[in-house]
Parts: C-alpha cells; sequence; structure tokens
C-alpha cells in the first residue's frame, strides 16, 4: 500500500502437518473501496487466488474456478460459486471482475489454511468479501474485535479483512467467524520484510479521497506491526487537493515498542462530511 490512507481485507481444514494458530495475528478491518486501491501491495506476493486470473493493483489473482480455494497453498472451506453485482461506479476491468464473482457457504465458521510459509517469517493475509445483497451478513476476525460486511451503508464495495503474523510453522491455520451465510472473492498472501516498517493499515472510519462519514466523531488508525522507533504521521485537510500542501502540518506519532500502534483522532464539528485524511510513514 502507499502512504493514501485506504479502505482496506480478508483470510480449514485438519493439516497432517504440525500447524500454528493466526490468533495472535495483528489484524485489522475496512470497507473496501471504489476503486482496486484497497487490495494491498505490501511486500512481495506471495500467492493469491480468485474465481478468475485477474490483475488488480499489480497482484496477480490466480483462478481458482468455481468449487472454492483448495491447492497446495491454500484451502478455504467454502466451496459454492455465485455472482455479484458491484455498484456501478466500481473501477472498471479485473477490479469489478474480482468484486462480481466468488463462494459462499451455509451459515458457519469458516477455516483458512495457508500453507508453505516459512518459520520466522512475516506475512500478511488480505481477505476479500463484497457480495451486495448481504447487507446484514458479517465476518469477523480471529481476534473477535475487527468485523467487516459484504455490502450494505458504508459498505457498499464490501470488506476486507488484514492480518499480520509471524508464521511458526510451514502451515498457519485460523478460523474466520460468520454471522450469516459466509462469502469470499478472494485472497492473498504477501510476504513482509521483517527489518522495515509497512505502510499503515487503516482500522476504521472513512478517508482518503472520499471525507470522514457523517456522524462519526473520531478516526482509529491501527499501523500494523509497528516497528520500534518508527515515525509515523496523519494529517487532514477540509479539501483533498490541500492534504499535500505545505500549509497542512501533521501529527507524528513514534512508536515505543513493537506490534500494533493504535491512535485515534478526534473529528472536530464541521468536519464530520467535509474532511479528508491521510497517513503513513514519516
Amino acid at each position: 500500500m502507499n502512504s493514501t490512507a485506504r479502505r482496506t481485507l480478508a483470510a480449514a481444514i485438519f493439516a497432517i502437518a504440525a500447524t500454528a494458530s493466526a490468533t495472535d495475528a495483528q489484524w485489522t478491518a475496512a470497507p473496501l473501496g471504489a476503486t482496486s486501491a484497497s487490495i494491498a501491495t505490501d511486500g512481495t506476493l506471495k500467492y493469491a487466488y480468485a474465481r478468475g486470473d485477474y490483475t488488480v493493483n499489480g497482484v496477480a489473482f490466480a483462478n481458482e474456478g468455481t468449487d472454492g480455494i483448495d491447492n497446495a497453498n491454500c484451502k478455504v472451506d467454502i466451496t459454492h460459486d455465485a455472482s455479484n453485482t458491484p455498484p456501478a461506479d466500481t473501477e472498471s476491468g479485473d477490479y469489478k471482475n474480482l468484486l462480481g464473482a466468488g463462494w459462499y457457504a451455509y451459515p458457519g465458521d469458516r477455516t483458512v489454511t495457508l500453507r508453505n510459509l516459512e518459520a520466522g517469517k512475516k506475512y500478511l493475509v488480505q481477505i476479500i468479501a463484497s457480495r451486495s445483497d448481504f447487507t446484514t451478513q458479517t465476518a469477523t476476525a480471529p481476534d473477535g474485535e475487527h468485523t467487516i460486511r459484504f455490502g450494505g451503508t458504508d459498505w457498499e464495495y464490501g470488506g476486507s479483512l488484514v492480518g499480520v503474523f509471524t508464521a511458526e510453522s510451514a502451515t498457519q491455520q485460523f478460523t474466520i467467524v460468520y454471522a450469516g451465510n459466509s462469502w469470499l472473492n478472494g485472497i492473498q498472501v504477501r510476504e513482509l520484510a521483517g527489518d522495515l516498517p509497512p505502510d499503515p493499515v487503516i482500522g476504521g472510519g472513512e478517508g482518503g479521497d472520499t471525507p470522514f462519514a457523517v456522524g462519526e466523531d473520531s478516526v482509529s488508525i491501527a499501523i500494523a506491526n509497528a516497528v520500534e522507533g518508527a515515525t509515523y504521521f496523519f494529517k487532514k485537510s477540509p479539501t483533498l487537493a490541500d492534504l499535500d500542501a505545505a500549509s497542512v502540518d501533521p501529527r507524528t506519532f513514534t512508536a515505543t515498542s513493537n506490534g500494533v500502534l493504535r491512535i485515534v483522532i478526534p473529528i472536530e464539528a464541521g468536519e464530520e462530511s467535509s474532511c479528508f485524511y491521510r497517513f503513513g510513514v514519516q
């Protein structure tokens, strides 16, 4: 991801090999946006799968067909194929195609198995779920704190769960808790450089090229896998054009430890529907 704030994605079967739990992963959840900028590009792509061969924001998704994801790298027990109708203003091309097809399963929690990882390396997994007529169904990360919707108000393009974790073995396994029918458009796994602070992942609210949502009184940001001593910035402006102006002074935050750096920025009166923001690594 670049430094522009984004609506960020997200990711079993018993494995014969030893598996590690992803309960301790650092999770974030956010609505998908109208453009492919919602698809993470941190680090290096390990593998990605969808209902077709798509290249979205530079990420190459391999076609897993109509029976769900089940291969040497990854398995997700969501296996019934179906189509979706993304909003009309969704970026055309492969992003719209990615959101336009997926897999579903009846109510129940779904387990994700990631394979061919390297113990000790850091990875990012992004789970992408967009289904316009599933407006009440939700998916919650293993931490029980981060939840996305697949459609509906503020989630028109769907949602993304993103988890950052250090692999303890070649196979990583975790469960996504679904309320209502489960749904999946795609999943990707990316290898992160352990010695570099990754770009931040948004943890709530609106932003970037869209104003704050009306009625919000704060925006919550989670810097996934923050590095001790690294400095991160946040800035806001009434107009998008002014965000990069020298007159807009960013607030800066220095991580005091490795892990998740959580920042809550108050939205002042009058900014609820006319304030844009951006954040990143200083």
